[in-house]
């Protein structure tokens, strides 16, 4: 496949090589002379070429079109196509190091250089003059828009661009001839390495491409022929995945090592979907359609991903933030990786490749059901359903609560997987009867009733770990949107699940309104709000699920949510991201921009990350004061598995120096004294998460003194490690590490 796909380059190529770029200028752009012909016939395939004689086409000023009124030469409406050649001199090749194609146009189009295919969009094979297009696509530039870009392979400009005289020549595709207008407006511009002016000036709305030669971080190709990625239908795209290992640069040049292959994309969002960076869902496909069940980036093998393009989180950490210390309270939570994109050569930034939700043994494990599942116990799950907005939906998607709810207006229930589609009608009603049993039941004066009411129901765990990710990251959104639950087999339990969690972009302090309910502050309580999922300020009220919540709250604390943990999350995410945050926002310049919904948006990065931890230390602080040390008789509450740091015991008898301490881990000693004899001694060295990062082990101690040099960990990010030391009974004593630089 690789061969194939290096020729799919060079046809719609792909290049961010650094080049000696003084300045930029418009070879061809709106308002030049140009040849033009309107068929009523087809007139071969020589027309793209130099040599081709065009005496015989008219002569226009670009562009030329009809209907919209961005047209300088107005032609006949109710046509197919258009065809266009465009001549420019060259005098000396060595002043143009790259080139660039903007084009507005309506509805597709494939342009030539020299005779040779360089960008192609909306129009599929096989082409033909009267041919008719699968999707419309507008013009932009009339009503202020941008035009689409595309770059040109350097490598190009040395094979095809010639000296003295060259022709671009592009054929124009109405979606029907029937269609309403046409455009054609292109903009060929070249980057120039001398100082003077060679061709003309850019126009005002121009802005300089981006190219980079090298990514610290794995990066993506895509290439969809040209094609526009719609809302829906998916189309068919190629993808490469550049991953040469941490520490090794990649190159868009290189080999596509990860994956190299199909893929369908389309693209996703609803509050994002006017920002200019956009949001993908992306199938890994084989060569015949089905569905290719692969593992990328070392993410168990699944096809169904989100290309989660974080734009107005301009730490671009959030959603991995919130999914990853929800995955890290010992449940499942989208795994993320993030990666730089270069789609149809244009860099657009840092990316998230994020697990989507589905059930699936490595994501929501709950059974899945078929069309035979029709009676019990098989047709009891497993069920993922949705609290959202039901916008483009049709009304049989999803259904409202038939029960006269405590709290707020009646919930609205979206089939989400299996979908409306999939279920038989017998597996539609099972579920809608059983939330209607459910929310009667919450309802009902004995919800709290320890044998037949909600703890009969649900898994607490699930709901107590729910509320805690919810308040810690406090979105607009919470509990109200993106908002899934789960059911699974009756013979696996049947127990009711909150989660998993999703989209936390709108959270974490970037917000900048729901003043009124005290959303953005760092203070105050989310899950009792108006208009949110009721089960939450319901259970509150029952000093049973209440403790529940203290002592996991207490637990958590403790290692997975303490402050230290946030902060090593946070500061090694930014250290991963490294020269891809510089890049990101020189493709994006939206620091000390406005975004919606941004409370605040500081000059640099550093700074958005600086706002971040303010956040979410005040928010932890007041959560604190509300939850903290208010727990009792927690022995059998929901809490995490034990971690083993524990206190040092009577019996384990030993004193430790550690020394350097602090330092910068790359050599460091322990000097352990014991007054009995011990049979093995563990040193290990664990992050405040408790992950274990180095482990050594001693199965013939002396007695009285032992010393130990510990591993080089200069690697290690600045911050706090627990030391801990076992003996054979695994007695524990815990201290701390602290790395200065």
């Amino acid at each position: 496949m690789r061969n194939l796909l290096f020729l799919f380059i060079i046809i719609l190529p792909i290049n961010i090589l650094s080049q000696n770029v003084d300045h930029y200028e418009s070879i061809i752009y709106t308002g030049v002379s140009c040849k033009y012909l309107v068929p009523d016939a087809d007139i071969g395939q020589s027309w793209k070429y130099k040599e081709f004689d065009d005496n015989s086409w008219a002569t226009g000023i670009s562009g030329v079109g009809y209907g919209d009124g961005d047209d300088n030469t107005k032609i006949e409406s109710g046509i197919h196509s258009l065809y266009l050649r465009y001549s420019f001199e060259v005098l000396d090749l060595s002043d143009i190091q790259r080139l660039v194609l903007d084009a507005d146009y309506d509805d597709g189009f494939i342009a030539y250089l020299n005779g040779t295919e360089i960008a192609r969009a909306n129009v599929d094979d096989p082409v033909s003059w009267n041919m008719d297009l699968v999707f419309d696509h507008e013009a932009k530039l009339y009503e202020g828009g941008m035009p689409e870009r595309f770059p040109i392979n350097t490598g190009i400009i040395s094979d095809l661009l010639l000296s003295g005289e060259n022709i671009l020549a592009i054929e124009v595709h109405n979606r029907y001839n029937t269609s309403s207008d046409l455009s054609s407006n292109f903009y060929f511009h070249a980057g120039i390495a001398s100082s003077g002016l060679v061709f003309s000036e850019v126009p005002e709305w121009f802005w300089e491409p981006v190219f980079f030669d090298s990514f610290n971080i794995p990066l993506m190709i895509i290439n969809t022929s040209g094609q526009a990625i719609p809302d829906e239908p998916r189309i068919i795209a190629q993808m490469g995945l550049i991953n040469n290992g941490i520490g090794i640069s990649n190159h868009p040049e290189d080999t596509w090592n990860e994956y190299d292959g199909n893929i369908s994309i389309e693209t996703r969002g609803e509050s994002s979907a006017g920002f200019e960076k956009k949001s993908y869902s992306i199938e890994l496909q084989n060569s015949d359609g089905s569905n290719n069940n692969v593992s990328i980036l070392g993410l168990p093998i699944e096809n169904d991903f989100v290309l989660y393009a974080p734009y107005s989180d301009k730490t671009l950490m959030r959603n991995v933030l919130v999914y990853k210390m929800y995955n890290e309270m010992d449940n499942w939570a989208p795994r993320t990786r993030y990666i730089e994109l270069l789609l149809n050569g244009d860099y657009r930034g840092v990316y998230i490749l994020t697990e989507k939700l589905k059930r699936d043994e490595n994501r929501v494990d709950i059974d899945k059901i078929d069309s035979m599942d029709v009676s019990s116990p098989e047709i009891t799950g497993g069920y993922i359903l949705r609290r959202d907005k039901t916008n483009d939906m049709e009304p049989f998607e999803y259904w409202s609560s038939p029960v006269d709810q405590i709290y707020y207006e009646p919930l609205k229930y979206q089939y989400f997987d299996p979908d409306y589609f999939e279920l038989t009608p017998e597996q539609r009603q099972y579920i809608r009867d059983y939330m209607q049993e459910y929310d009667e039941m919450m309802s009902g004066p004995d919800f709290d009733d320890p044998v037949s009411g909600y703890r009969s129901y649900i898994d607490v765990k699930s709901f107590v770990d729910m509320l805690i990710i919810n308040e810690i990251s406090k979105g607009i959104d919470n509990y109200m949107f993106s908002t899934y639950f789960f059911k699974q087999n009756d013979e696996d339990g049947g127990k009711f699940f909150a989660g998993p969690p999703w989209d936390y972009n709108i959270s974490l302090g970037n917000l900048n309104y729901g003043y009124d309910n005290n959303i953005p502050y760092t203070h105050s309580w989310v899950y009792d709000n108006w208009s949110r999922v009721y089960w939450w300020k319901r259970l509150l009220e029952d000093p049973w699920f209440e403790n529940e919540v203290f002592c996991r709250w207490d637990d958590l604390r403790t290692n997975v949510l303490s402050n230290e943990s946030f902060e090593y999350f946070i500061n090694h995410s930014v250290n991963f991201l490294g020269a891809a945050v510089e890049r990101n926002f020189e493709k994006f310049k939206i620091l000390g921009t406005y975004i919606w919904p941004n409370e605040t948006w500081p000059e640099t990065y550093e700074e958005e990350i600086i706002n971040m931890k303010s956040w979410i230390s005040d928010r932890l602080e007041w959560m604190d004061s509300e939850w903290a040390d208010r727990s009792n008789n927690c022995s059998s509450h929901v809490g995490i598995k034990e971690q083993s740091i524990n206190k040092l015991t009577e019996e384990f008898e030993l004193s430790v120096r550690v020394r350097p301490n602090p330092s910068d881990l790359s050599n460091t000693f322990l000097d352990i004294y014991t007054s009995r004899v011990y049979n093995s001694l563990t040193i290990e060295i664990l992050d405040m998460r408790g992950i274990l990062l180095e482990r050594i082990t001693d199965d013939n101690p002396d007695f009285e003194y032992n010393v130990y040099k510990l591993p080089d960990m200069s690697n290690l990010s600045k911050g706090i490690y627990l030391l801990r030391i076992l003996n054979e009974s695994q007695q524990v004593y815990v201290d701390k590490l602290i790395k200065s630089n």
